[in-house]
């Protein structure tokens, strides 16, 4: 159970990780020194890892996460 927990936090932690990166790139605001496309790729290839099968074999040996951290949306 503590590491369908942790999964499922580290889900949406990069989920809210993507939707914040989409958002500035939408914005039109100049990315400055940061390559903010980059950074999305990343995100999105963190979050495609963070879903898999292969991610929770992972998380095997690890203390997980406490299930009461979840926060439904």
């Amino acid at each position: 159970e503590r590491l369908r927990a942790k999964q499922s936090i580290d889900i949406a932690l990069w989920t809210r990780h993507d939707a914040a990166l989409k958002g500035f790139l939408a914005s039109g605001l100049p990315p400055r020194q940061i390559d903010f496309n980059r950074r999305s790729t990343v995100a999105r290839e963190q979050l495609d890892r963070v879903k898999t099968d292969k991610y929770s074999a992972e998380l095997v040996g690890t203390i997980g996460a406490d299930p009461s951290l979840i926060v439904n949306s």
